[in-house]
């Protein structure tokens, strides 16, 4: 007998634009039957795409708490689920919502993926015991952003059998058609309409924050003492960006610095990152390095890890990218004085971290085995 589609029903705060590819392929799975339930924007401003896909729906905002805690409104757990069905949750343990949803489908047999960070930037060894315990109590199965953040939790004691990772990443492949249709031409008249002929260009992409922190000032200072050849260019919108351009106003190297504002179509970012030598990002970095990796551009970030996002475990040192002792400007000059002198090594690299480990592709095999692998838990098989 053919086996039952599995019901799967993901909570999530928003359906952000790079994560909307990767709904849309568990939604396609002729195995699942995939529901997801989100808001329309999250405490933090990230808002969700609005794609005309009826398994997605976007009237779950979320409400503040208490100052720190949060309610997604108007939640509930599908009746289609069943017994050997599974239910995804976004791992956060204050969204308080989310257990109300939790007990319900532990009273049916349905399970329970604890999909989040093991590890984030803003993550303290106390939230760490925490977040440790909810997983362990509330979770059937955790499904990690990245293979390292397994490693670590097995090492907690937590089931092998039970620990699975994506390997967080974006959707490369629109970058693959991209980088297809431009040739090195194009790419130079690019850089000769914006004055960056024979230029070393530094670049950074991300929003202009203030916490957690780009530090960009860091790299503004550094242009100071870097050759005269290296330009920077920054990609983003926030409220720093005054402070950033004020400062290389008083340094007097504005000559050197593009601030282009906020881009978001892939087709406009591309071109940017193809002429680059090197991407930095002085702060806590994450998916942004994954982005950088797609274009084959080495990455430069500091030496801070517990401070960065999960996806900084892409990145190894002297391989396709560096690390620098954090807020050190004279270790920051050497790091991309290392990055762009050796441009070709490192960008070999840079696209075989995305080939092997971080691929679009593995990471929807990894979310799907996981999702499938849950479901054996309580799911009666028949012969």
């Amino acid at each position: 007998m053919e086996n039952k589609k599995i019901n799967v029903q993901i909570i999530q705060p928003v359906v952000p634009r790079y994560r909307l590819p990767l709904f849309e392929a568990l939604i396609n799975d002729e195995r699942l039957n995939v529901k997801i339930m989100a808001g329309m924007i999250e405490s933090g401003g990230v808002r969700s795409v609005q794609p005309n896909i009826s398994n997605i729906d976007l009237h779950h905002n979320m409400k503040v708490v208490l100052k720190k805690l949060f309610w997604q409104e108007n939640l509930y757990l599908i009746p289609e689920l069943t017994k050997g069905d599974v239910l995804v949750v976004n791992g956060n343990i204050k969204f308080l919502s989310n257990y109300p949803l939790i007990f319900r489908a532990k009273q049916k047999g349905i399970s329970v993926v604890w999909w989040g960070h093991g590890w984030s930037s803003t993550t303290t060894k106390l939230s760490f015991f925490i977040r440790k315990y909810f997983m362990k109590f509330f979770a059937d199965v955790l499904l990690l952003y990245t293979q390292k953040e397994k490693q670590m939790f097995l090492k907690e004691g937590f089931d092998e059998a039970k620990v699975f990772f994506m390997n967080n990443t974006i959707y490369n492949k629109d970058i693959k058609t991209i980088k297809e249709n431009i040739n090195q031409d194009e790419l130079l008249s690019f850089k000769i309409q914006n004055n960056l002929e024979n230029k070393k260009i530094l670049l950074f992409v991300g929003r202009l924050r203030k916490t957690p922190s780009t530090n960009l000032g860091l790299v503004i200072n550094a242009l100071k003492s870097l050759d005269d050849d290296y330009r920077l260019v920054v990609i983003g919108e926030g409220e720093e960006k005054s402070n950033f351009i004020r400062l290389s106003k008083e340094l007097d190297i504005s000559n050197k610095i593009l601030f282009l504002g906020a881009i978001y179509e892939e087709k406009e970012l591309a071109p940017w990152f193809l002429i680059a030598d090197c991407f930095v990002y002085p702060g806590a970095i994450g998916l942004s390095l994954l982005h950088s990796f797609s274009y084959g551009l080495p990455a430069v970030t500091n030496d801070s890890i517990a401070e960065h996002g999960p996806e900084v475990a892409a990145l190894e040192d002297n391989v396709n990218g560096k690390y620098f002792k954090k807020n050190d400007e004279k270790s920051l000059i050497e790091a991309i004085n290392a990055v762009t002198n050796n441009k070709d090594f490192f960008k070999k690299n840079a696209l075989n971290t995305i080939k092997n480990d971080f691929s679009f592709d593995k990471t929807i095999q990894r979310v799907t085995d996981c999702i499938l692998s849950a479901s054996k838990i309580h799911r009666e098989v028949k012969q």
